[in-house]
């Protein structure tokens, strides 16, 4: 780590990732409600695949979760930063 010397530049200048800590914890964080919020869409879609198509319980499962998984890669394709 480098010496601070006050006189030649601030704290500020000398350790601007100090600021950056935050951000490590907002990615996290959003990548976990992007988990939670897939989850439970795949849950939402698989009620609606019973009640209003009326299939079995297990197909609507395999097919919400098939849907479920191409919605996860199509945000993470669209929204990932390069």
């Amino acid at each position: 780590m480098p010496t601070f010397h006050p006189e030649v530049i601030s704290e500020r200048e000398a350790f601007p990732l100090r600021e950056l800590k935050s951000f490590g914890w907002t990615a996290v964080t959003a990548s976990i409600v992007v988990v939670i919020a897939g989850l439970w869409s795949v849950a939402a879609m698989m009620i609606v695949f019973e009640d209003v198509d009326g299939i079995s319980r297990l197909k609507a499962f395999g097919l919400s979760c098939v849907l479920g998984f191409f919605f996860q890669v199509m945000v993470r394709a669209l929204f990932t930063v390069q």
